[in-house]
């Protein structure tokens, strides 16, 4: 956490540096390697990708929403 005071604030709050947060790929070869696996359907890699989300928000849907770039609300459609 980045606080400046004892209070703490929103903007103290940096999800972008939480350990194990959600990354593109910096490499063409680390794309090819998230790839979907051969015989997996894009639904099947979805709720992998969400239950990723979720294990490293520790259950926090929110949070877990966050890492992925979504709503909570569609969040919950998604899964």
């Amino acid at each position: 956490m980045l606080a400046t005071s004892d209070a703490l604030q929103p903007e103290d709050i940096r999800l972008d540096f939480a350990p194990g947060a959600l990354r593109p790929p910096r490499t063409a070869a680390a794309a090819l390697e998230s790839f979907l696996a051969e015989g997996t359907t894009l639904e099947e890699h979805e709720r992998q990708l969400i239950r990723e989300a979720l294990k490293r928000a520790n259950g926090n849907k929110s949070q877990a929403a966050r890492l992925l770039g979504l709503t909570r609300k569609r969040l919950a459609l998604t899964g």
